[in-house]
């Protein structure tokens, strides 16, 4: 377990995938501590699980928050209820989902935007940010500005949008915007290192996005509905497989529905989904 700096610490695990740090956090106040996406893996389980056993006897741990639906983020969550008896916390949008990915009732409450968990001189405020999954959620120490960004910041690599999984590029840029007006100085990502510049992260982060959104749109407006010739201009020459391949594709999916929905096409796109899946089936 690291110190991260007084009253946050980190517990980290290697997943060897796409984003290999995954991150949990443990936050403290005077009274409780908040463990913040317990994920990990059954390999991790016994070492991850003494830590909690640890941290809870000097700080009763009362609350487990997840930040979105995806099962790194919630797996140990139930592991870890038994432990401490904290509550299970997840936004509304995200608890089905989740319920029935664990084939348990493993949410105990929900919590709204701005909804606040108070730990005793320090509390966490709720920043719902939308885009990731329709519920994911970033935490804020209040008057310390010290985020706790989940999937929705990402230190060296853009986060995922697929829109077959609930994401939404326009709901994503605009979460990335509402963080941009906070009051925020460091991000702590469920993956990957600190975020010592977040200003700086976040206006790289939208840039790249509407820069993308102007390749897309010049690309369609001279070729409308060949989304095999975007995907081969943006990505063909990166040789990617796997994973990685198949979110490169939706990349392209969701940015041309945020256009689409935006207005900027008009009626240049028409089947653009079916020329889609026609390289999705090439590949």
């Amino acid at each position: 377990m690291e110190t991260v700096f007084d009253g946050v610490k980190c517990i980290t695990t290697s997943t060897g995938g796409a984003n290999d740090r995954n991150n949990l956090y443990i936050v403290e106040g005077d009274d409780y501590a908040a463990v913040i996406d317990p994920g990990y893996e059954a390999a991790s389980a016994a070492n991850i699980e003494d830590q909690i056993e640890q941290s809870h006897e000097n700080k009763p741990i009362k609350y487990i928050l997840l930040t979105d639906w995806y099962e790194e983020h919630w797996s140990g969550a139930s592991s870890i209820k038994t432990i401490t008896n904290g509550t299970i916390i997840s936004s509304e949008y995200d608890s089905a989902r989740i319920n029935r990915d664990s084939k348990t009732e493993l949410i105990d409450e929900h919590l709204v935007d701005g909804g606040i968990i108070d730990l005793g001189g320090r509390k966490l405020k709720k920043i719902d940010t939308p885009g990731h999954t329709p519920g994911s959620s970033c935490y804020l120490i209040q008057n310390e500005g010290i985020l706790f960004s989940g999937d929705c910041i990402l230190p060296n690599t853009s986060t995922a949008i697929d829109p077959d999984e609930g994401g939404n590029m326009s709901d994503y840029v605009e979460s990335l915007r509402k963080i941009q007006a906070s009051e925020v100085n460091r991000i702590l990502s469920f993956h990957g290192n600190p975020i010592e510049s977040p200003k700086k992260r976040l206006g790289n982060l939208i840039k790249i996005r509407e820069d993308r959104d102007t390749q897309i749109l010049g690309m369609l407006s001279v070729n409308p509905g060949s989304v095999e010739t975007i995907w081969k201009s943006i990505y063909g020459e990166r040789n990617l497989t796997g994973y990685l391949l198949e979110a490169s594709k939706k990349q392209i999916e969701a940015h041309i529905i945020k256009l689409e929905t935006e207005k900027k096409l008009n009626k240049l796109t028409q089947g653009h989904l079916t020329t889609y899946q026609t390289i999705s089936n090439s590949r």
